[in-house]
């Protein structure tokens, strides 16, 4: 439109001198000629816009004809097509749901109860870990921190070293899997060779593993074609030969069983999948412990605040974790190569994994967290539990949340490739999964803020210490270097030989949080001091990443 105005008012411009009008010598009919000329131009440009306006109206209507009948068609395509997906999978499903089993269902004899993890003294430190997502660069880096803490001796002298203090682990994907390895494997962990054996299953290639199963061994390749199992079943398999002889169907009653076949004072850690339920965005939490020893990580009064105005099953899904009791089915004969799987089913690359929803079995006990317009689903879909929250804190704080507010608690929090500042021209592309990526890690780390502040609401603050364990490098280069390790579930001889080096001045350098932690407990050292050295720590870390000039 404003093209053809300026082409009208060029083309009066270039006729009136040529029919001798000029400003200089108006006359009347010049006047006139102008005021001809000017009407004209009015009258040619409206008729235009009106053309336009048509033109438009009809492309708008052509396209909404043309869009709409293109998704009603695709849709009833894609409808049609899962339909006769589903009918040609149903005998396949029914053998390999025999052969393989699925999630079973709850039954009186198999609710979980309490487990009274940590010291029966009341004064003595809860020592938890939280695990973050990462693919192969988190479960060889967590593998190589907790190398590591073996070597330091329990700062309150009671126990071999600082890794025989941890009680709990909680782990997101790459996290949960090396967090799983260790669990299942705690009573070789002072054996020479244990955490070269460690490394090596958390450096597997299983994205090699995973293809070369589906084309080269005929049972994997039927089950993909003929019934419902999808890559992600491929990977549970795949991950759960990966955590030791005679682990491969490993269930979470085989953990629970270790844990009370162990000696007090030298028990494993209770083991915790985090994953992500697809049907309505609730953390589903994958462990022997009770539901009951989980509530919502937030103090009565501030639930009381949220839940203004806002629906129950709102509430649920935001803050209260699910666990397999929510949906009547049993966690115990669980495996947890496929707990792992379900933790790690990242979108786009890996589909989520279907768990069977058994609504008659649910207990009625008023403590459960899952409301009934989900539960009118027949499976729940479960992905990456990174969706919710990568860094499996907040299920600790669920944790401390039922515990005295005086009882001392030690949280390590073990993570990579947090929030960096990206220094971007104005012609950077960004590929989808770094957007991806980094819509996930801002969400976590607001997340992560609100969740630490929170904690202070139900616990006393001098009986909280948090030790982060961020893998990073010591100079820019370096550490260029480590945040550009991929999240993949392969990782190469070069990276590993990066996060060997990198690991052990990482730990020394945070070593003095927990040393500080008995005295802050005993109430020999202030909250304002503690977070005073914790303060300057991160900030030496700032300085030596930072780019030199």
């Amino acid at each position: 439109m404003l093209r053809t105005r300026i082409a009208i008012t060029v083309l009066a411009a270039m006729v009136m001198p040529v029919l001798g009008l000029t400003q200089a010598q108006p006359s009347n009919e010049s006047v006139n000629i102008q005021n001809v000329v000017t009407q004209t131009g009015n009258v040619t440009y409206n008729t235009l816009q009106d053309a336009h306006s048509s033109i438009y109206d009809a492309e708008d209507f052509a396209g909404d004809i043309l869009l709409d009948g293109n998704q009603k068609a695709v849709k009833s395509t894609v409808t049609a097509f899962n339909a006769v997906s589903r009918l040609l999978k149903m005998p396949g499903d029914a053998v390999f749901d025999a052969i393989d089993g699925v999630n079973d269902p709850l039954t009186p004899q198999t609710m979980r109860q309490p487990v009274p993890f940590g010291s029966p003294n009341p004064n003595d430190p809860i020592v938890m870990m939280a695990v973050s997502g990462g693919g192969s660069r988190m479960a060889y880096f967590h593998a190589s921190v907790l190398e590591q803490l073996a070597k330091i001796p329990d700062p309150w002298g009671k126990k071999r070293s600082l890794l025989d203090c941890i009680d709990v682990m909680s782990g997101v994907s790459g996290g949960c899997w090396s967090s799983a390895y260790y669990c299942a494997n705690f009573e070789k962990r002072y054996e020479p060779d244990f955490f070269d054996k460690f490394k090596d299953a958390m450096s597997s290639n299983l994205e090699f593993r995973g293809i070369s199963r589906v084309l080269l061994y005929p049972p994997s390749t039927a089950r993909l074609l003929t019934s419902s199992r999808n890559r992600t079943d491929v990977l549970a398999k795949v991950m759960a030969r990966t955590l030791g002889d005679g682990n491969r169907k490993l269930t979470f009653n085989d953990l629970q069983q270790k844990w009370i076949e162990a000696p007090v004072g030298n028990k494993p850690p209770v083991f915790i999948a985090n994953g992500t339920t697809l049907n309505n965005g609730q953390r589903l939490v994958m462990t022997y412990l009770a539901p009951s020893q989980m509530p919502m990580a937030m103090d009565n009064e501030t639930l009381k605040l949220y839940s203004i105005g806002r629906r129950e099953p709102v509430a649920n899904s935001a803050l209260k974790p699910m666990h397999f009791e929510d949906f009547g089915s049993d966690i115990g004969t669980f495996r947890v190569g496929d707990a792992i799987a379900a933790s790690a089913a990242y979108p786009l690359f890996l589909p989520p994994y279907n768990l069977k929803v058994y609504r008659d079995r649910v207990p009625q006990t008023g403590v459960y967290a899952i409301d009934s317009e989900t539960l009118r689903s027949p499976w729940l879909q479960i992905s990456d539990g990174g969706l919710y929250s990568n860094d499996g804190l907040d299920v600790l704080y669920s944790l401390v949340r039922k515990m005295p507010a005086s009882r001392p608690v030690l949280i390590f929090f073990v993570y990579s490739n947090d929030l960096d500042i990206k220094y971007t021209g104005r012609d950077r592309t960004w590929w989808i999964v770094s957007i991806m990526s980094r819509m996930f890690t801002m969400s976590n780390s607001h997340q992560r803020v609100s969740q630490h502040l929170n904690i202070y609401n139900f616990h006393k603050n001098n009986k909280t210490a948090i030790v982060p364990i961020e893998l990073h490098g010591f100079n820019s280069k370096q550490d260029d270097k480590v945040m550009g390790i991929p999240t993949a579930f392969h990782i190469t001889y070069f990276n590993k030989k990066l996060i060997s080096r990198v690991t052990p001045q990482i730990i020394q350098m945070m070593t003095p949080l927990w040393q500080d932690a008995p005295a802050l407990f005993a109430g020999k050292m202030s909250i304002e001091a503690y977070m005073a050295h914790y303060n300057a720590i991160n900030e030496h870390i700032a300085l030596i990443r930072a780019p030199q000039n």
